[in-house]
């Protein structure tokens, strides 16, 4: 019997909410290797690759087996440690956008959610007070995009948040939401084109 190739394996890690699938299978062409994609809200946010050691032979069936959940609860482990590293941007780039933003004299305490409230940067252990905040800001988000739908007001990717007696921009782009605490005395419609520019030309 000639090599077959092995079934592919699949789980999930949640994070902040957020639930990753982690698929692994076996692929044989141009070249032998073991490829876990990274799905998110269905899409594929990332991928790796592993290489077989060479020409596949039917009697290393059961080390080509192994070598597949190894390498799949490899990757499993490693998004579980540390997921930054497996959405676009990574950790590091959302640091230098924290510190971009920070730049701004009309704003304190930066921060970076998804959609949903799930907060990406700094990490929620670290920042507990901004839990609830960042979950006000994904129902105001829902609430703009209803508003978009439904009425002619165009496309709404920013906005202010009032939470007495703080105040809250944010700036929605690319599947991200960034957000600070506006100063007080500063000007707000002017605050918000100077973060909505900077966020903009941050991810292009």
């Amino acid at each position: 019997m000639g090599f077959i190739i092995p079934a592919g394996r699949t789980s999930s890690v949640t994070w902040e909410g957020k639930i990753f699938q982690v698929q692994t299978e076996f692929v044989t062409r141009p070249n032998p290797k073991v490829v876990s994609s990274i799905i998110l809200d269905g899409k594929l946010i990332h991928k790796v690759e592993k290489p077989w050691k060479g020409e596949i032979k039917a009697e290393e069936q059961k080390e080509v087996e192994q070598f597949l959940k190894k390498e799949h609860e490899k990757v499993a482990r490693a998004l579980k440690k540390n997921p930054y590293d497996f959405l676009s941007g990574g950790k590091e780039d959302f640091q230098n956008q924290i510190q971009k933003l920070s730049e701004l004299k009309e704003i304190d305490n930066p921060f970076i959610l998804m959609y949903d409230g799930s907060l990406l940067f700094p990490d929620k252990k670290d920042e507990v007070f901004l839990e609830k905040f960042s979950k006000t800001i994904a129902q105001t988000l829902r609430l703009a995009s209803a508003l978009t739908d439904s009425s002619k007001l165009g496309e709404i990717r920013a906005g202010i948040l009032e939470c007495p007696p703080d105040k809250i921009i944010w700036v929605y782009y690319n599947d991200r939401v960034c957000a600070a605490f506006l100063k007080k005395g500063s000007p707000v419609d002017e605050t918000i084109q100077k973060m909505g520019n900077l966020v903009v030309e941050t991810y292009e």
